[in-house]
């Protein structure tokens, strides 16, 4: 290997090292993106983002509500989630928006999320999507 290969190569080992450990520190985002993100990993239909972004009590529950996205047309309109409350590792987030649904063609029907309080807490660092508060 030549000496100008070397040095290409452990410059891009040292960019993907600092890059990785600016990632590791980052912000672990908020108790309202999470749910956004969650939201919209449901729309898209994206199961695993969905778990991912659970609490390990509530994994089974995101396939549940995955799984239910499936055979339809789905849209969310008009998203925004604000954190109402936080309590150490636990947040409650409120939420605007829509999902659309549509069922093989036929009309639209609409599901807003407007009155439901997502429960979330922290775990490994992360703020996960826990449920919602009844």
């Amino acid at each position: 290997m030549r000496p100008t290969n070397k040095i290409l190569s452990f410059s891009a080992g040292a960019f993907l090292l600092v890059t990785l450990f600016i990632s590791a520190c980052g912000n672990p985002g908020s108790p309202a993106s999470t749910i956004e993100t969650y939201l919209n990993a449901l729309k898209d239909k994206n199961e695993t983002l969905a778990v991912n972004l659970s609490c390990a009590d509530w994994e089974k529950q995101a396939l549940a509500e995955g799984e239910s996205f499936k055979s339809v047309e789905v849209r969310l309109e008009g998203l925004s989630c604000e954190t109402t409350e936080k309590t150490g590792d636990t947040a409650l987030v409120t939420c605007q928006g829509t999902y659309i649904f549509s069922y093989d063609g036929r009309e639209d029907q609409e599901i807003g999320l407007q009155g439901r309080v997502f429960k979330t807490v922290s775990e490994a660092g992360e703020w996960r999507m826990c449920g919602y508060q009844e």
